[in-house]
């Protein structure tokens, strides 16, 4: 499973330089807009590459759910990564299956909630193979793997100093400069869809939803891929939608994210207003005790 970031590419580095029959970097496309390396980092290291796009069945089948669900983690930040990685786990499996692969990698380790998301995923879809991630139990800093990727020419993933993940629903940070949560310090450059106008922006926006799902902006109908990423730059322009805070580990450890979500702030409040005019209260109460098991 390769993202094209760091952690992903030390593994891929390191595998290519290890004799085995066939090696395929599956990149799931949940859209990320910033991809244009992964080609690069396969060519050079002689791997095969392909890229799945998955953008609408991840906002169909995930994204639309959880707005429905109101799927905010402890009333505090809308989910993502539980999201986005049964999805990735799926479409990867379906990968190694159709090309008689019988390992399956990730780069997720213990101080990461996807490390269960991931496995669990590809155990309870019955993967007849190897799966999970050589880095579980290890303590490779960022450091040591950006030094080891130099050798190959990769400089541009030796400056990144967090984990990195994106996809239309959310753009995500953590590890690194993130592991102090009592003292941390976040380069709005960071930012690509919360970056608030410099001029005094005002927005009016209508949404329309039929059945529980968005399909409108301003009366204009238009696909959910499409009105997810619209929202994400409009909705931003405002400052709308950046989140900080705690994720718990099984053992009660716990991890600080900081997300970045515009189009998911102003979807999950404008659908629990229209639960608010439409449901009777002892349902909401229930609906809302029920979200958080």
């Amino acid at each position: 499973m390769f993202s094209g970031g760091l952690d992903s590419s030390y593994l891929l580095a390191r595998l290519s330089k290890m004799e085995f029959r066939k090696i395929i970097a599956v990149a799931v496309d949940l859209g990320e807009e910033d991809n244009q390396n992964l080609s690069m980092i396969t060519d050079k290291l002689g791997v095969e590459l392909k890229i799945i796009d998955a953008k609408v069945y991840f906002a169909k089948n995930s994204v639309i759910p959880a707005i429905q669900a109101q799927a905010i983690y402890l009333n505090m930040f809308p989910v993502s990564s539980s999201l986005s990685r049964p999805v990735i786990a799926k479409k990867s499996m379906q990968v190694a299956i159709d090309n008689d692969c019988d390992v399956l990698l990730h780069t997720a380790n213990q101080s990461q909630n996807s490390l269960r998301r991931l496995n669990g995923s590809i155990q309870s879809l019955k993967f007849d193979g190897y799966y999970g991630s050589p880095y579980e139990y290890s303590a490779i800093s960022r450091k040591e793997k950006a030094k080891f990727l130099e050798k190959f020419g990769f400089s541009f993933l030796t400056n990144r100093k967090l984990s990195g993940d994106e996809n239309l629903w959310c753009r995500e940070y953590e590890s690194g400069e993130l592991d102090n949560p009592e003292s941390f310090c976040l380069n709005e450059s960071l930012y690509k869809w919360s970056v608030k106008s410099k001029y005094n922006h005002k927005d009016r926006i209508k949404l329309t939803f039929k059945n529980g799902v968005p399909v409108a902006i301003d009366d204009k109908s238009t696909d959910i891929v499409k009105l997810i990423k619209l929202l994400n730059y409009r909705i931003g322009l405002s400052g709308v939608g950046r989140y900080a805070g705690l994720e718990h580990l099984p053992n009660q450890e716990k991890v600080l994210e900081i997300r970045e979500m515009p189009a998911a702030s102003i979807l999950l409040n404008s659908f629990k207003h229209l639960e608010m005019a439409i449901l009777t209260t002892p349902l909401i109460m229930e609906k809302s005790r029920m979200g958080q098991i």
